[in-house]
């Protein structure tokens, strides 16, 4: 998604990713894929938010470990996984 230029190429790799939730989740629709997604998302800059904070107590995200090797490559994410690395 991050190398997507044009809201066409956006469009086909999110309907490759229902392509290949359909087999698992066929009653899924794309925007619910996408709705989910975003939700993931911003639960994950919410983590790491929370942990760049001094003082704060640590969070925890059950899918921090996927959703840091998916955004790596994302400017937004790169000084937030930056911090995270250990």
């Amino acid at each position: 998604l991050n190398t997507a230029k044009s809201p066409s190429q956006k469009a086909k790799i999110w309907q490759n990713i229902r392509e290949q939730f359909d087999t698992l989740y066929p009653d899924r629709s794309e925007k619910a894929i996408r709705k989910r997604w975003e939700k993931l998302l911003a639960e994950y800059k919410k983590m790491q938010d929370n942990n760049r904070r001094t003082g704060a107590e640590r969070m925890e995200f059950e899918y921090q470990e996927e959703i840091q090797d998916i955004v790596t490559d994302d400017p937004v994410f790169n000084e937030v996984a930056d911090c995270t690395a250990t």
